[in-house]
């Protein structure tokens, strides 16, 4: 979409714009339709061990040993009986401190991502207001929003081997240096 929406593309005719997601959006409609629930989804919370063994076949493939894979998920949906499903249980995670600083951590953690989106989304606009042709500008926020994209697939993958402090912590240090001179650079021009 970003791409798309670039002058040279189709950023200035916004109905075939639009248009281009249609298709997408209706294939997806179809695969979802014809794709069943998964079979965790229908043997735990709909009880439904029929649908769900043909769900495991479809998933699985035809050759799967049904019967291990449903005892795997009951065995999973007992372990998971455990966890949080209510109100109550987030007054439990309140009353904890070692849950309210896993809650603060995490969220902490995302609010360095997060801030990013507002910048990606608008930076076609900043860009420009730097008083960047517009062409640099759109096609700036695209590679931006390309590295974003990539950055978040070799996060996913790293995160398990380095472990989170050790990938968040100089990221999210260089991301701050990188905030502070764009932000510098509205005042200094």
């Amino acid at each position: 979409g970003i791409m798309l929406g670039t002058d040279e593309l189709l950023g200035k005719n916004l109905p075939w714009l639009l248009a281009v997601n249609i298709l997408p959006c209706a294939i997806s409609i179809v695969i979802v339709l014809l794709v069943p629930e998964t079979p965790k989804f229908l043997l735990i919370r709909k009880k439904d061990r029929k649908s769900a063994e043909a769900a495991i076949r479809f998933h699985h493939g035809q050759d799967v040993d049904v019967y291990s894979v449903v005892e795997e998920l009951l065995q999973e949906a007992d372990e998971d009986s455990h966890a949080a499903h209510s109100f109550k249980d987030f007054l439990v995670i309140a009353k904890e401190p070692h849950l309210r600083k896993i809650v603060f951590l995490g969220t902490s953690a995302m609010q360095i991502t997060v801030s990013f989106w507002g910048a990606i989304y608008n930076s076609t606009q900043f860009i420009s207001d730097l008083n960047c042709s517009n062409f640099v500008a759109t096609w700036s926020s695209t590679i931006m929003a390309t590295i974003y994209f990539i950055g978040t697939l070799i996060g996913s993958q790293l995160i398990d081997r380095l472990g989170r402090r050790t990938l968040l912590l100089p990221c999210s240090l260089v991301s701050i240096a990188c905030w502070t001179a764009f932000t510098l650079s509205f005042y200094l021009q």
